[in-house]
């Protein structure tokens, strides 16, 4: 695939074996964790084992384990050629900070949702009827969104903003506002769309590298 550069490809991840210790067992790992530079691919990959605790196939964002790590996320993923094993793999995705990855799904075989399908984390403006998917077991599975290839995700970032401070450490509220939304409402049903704050994504703010939100 044009634009790819570093990638897995061809793996076997075990999460563990039956001579595995304490040590392994009071940990959470994951049998992969994504790069934070876009363009990063992972091919053909097997799982196996990773059902104890909150382990899971796929984790994002290398060394952005802290709210302080210098990444603001959103990076796309892309993935094809995967294979869980049911019975000992329940969690194949667990997000880490900033919680902003995108997962590009060339075949299918991550989300189950055919060629060009998506998985990101879950707000509450990503999910949109027919479109991004979001219930009790896609949160244990994918702990977010899962959409089909009638949408495209992609990174939106806003930077370097005037008057500094101002909004200094608060979070992007996203609120979705399409017209097939918005238009059938009256004006009363609309304020109180527009107050409810359980209608809202929040995405945080990031201090480095440029005061943003991804």
């Amino acid at each position: 695939m044009i634009g790819e550069y570093a990638q897995i490809n061809g793996a076997l991840i075990i999460g563990r074996s039956n001579n595995t210790d304490w040590i392994l067992e009071a940990m959470n790992p994951h049998g992969i964790i994504t790069s934070r530079q876009e363009n990063f691919a992972i091919k053909n990959v097997r799982f196996y084992n990773f059902d104890w605790g909150n382990t899971a196939a796929l984790g994002t964002c290398s060394h952005c384990f802290h709210d302080a790590a210098t990444d603001e996320g959103a990076r796309t993923i892309t993935t094809q050629g995967f294979y869980f094993d049911d019975a000992t793999v329940p969690r194949r995705i667990r997000y880490q900070t900033p919680f902003k990855a995108i997962f590009k799904d060339l075949d299918g075989t991550l989300t189950g949702l055919g060629a060009n399908s998506w998985a990101t984390f879950y707000y509450r403006s990503h999910l949109w009827d027919g479109e991004c998917y979001y219930n009790s077991t896609l949160a244990d599975v994918y702990e977010g969104v899962i959409c089909g290839n009638n949408v495209e995700l992609r990174t939106l970032k806003f930077s370097t903003y005037t008057p500094s401070g101002l909004f200094d450490g608060m979070g992007l509220k996203v609120l979705q506002y399409d017209d097939s939304i918005i238009s059938p409402m009256n004006e009363t049903e609309k304020e109180a769309y527009i107050v409810d704050r359980s209608n809202y994504g929040s995405f945080n703010w990031k201090y480095k590298p440029s005061k943003n939100w991804a």
